[in-house]
């Protein structure tokens, strides 16, 4: 698995941090604050040259590892993200929503909000 931080510097324009097309950047609640690459190989599983669409979370990471390895989610130890297992399989992937919440100021930008993804709709609420 490969994958990176949340979206380029909000403050510069041009390479190497600029999210164009996606609006803003690092402490915002638009896309360009909040996508995050997301690369996996898995041999025997994954098709090279395959893509999906499908947005997942940091929060996936930890049960998908678990279930890639054949061991069990022990619900105490986290109950935010699901597996992606699924969707490296080709299949789907049930989830309603992906939630973000970042109630104070940063030192990128941005202003105290949180935001809802659900399918190709997101709702973002400022707190000012």
């Amino acid at each position: 698995m490969f994958t990176s931080d949340n979206g380029g510097l909000a403050t510069s324009e041009g390479s190497p941090t600029c999210n164009a097309p996606l609006a803003e950047g690092k402490g915002w609640m638009y896309e360009g604050g909040t996508r995050e690459p997301l690369i996996v190989k898995w041999p025997g599983v994954t098709q090279a040259g395959s893509v999906c669409d499908v947005p997942v979370t940091s929060t996936d990471y930890y049960p998908t590892i678990l279930e890639m390895a054949g061991l069990d989610l022990i619900p105490e130890q986290h109950c935010d993200g699901a597996s992606i297992v699924s969707l490296l399989k080709g299949g789907d992937l049930a989830r309603d929503a992906i939630y973000w919440h970042f109630p104070h100021y940063g030192n990128q930008g941005g202003t105290p909000g949180s935001s809802v993804r659900a399918g190709d709709y997101k709702l973002i609420e400022f707190f000012e």
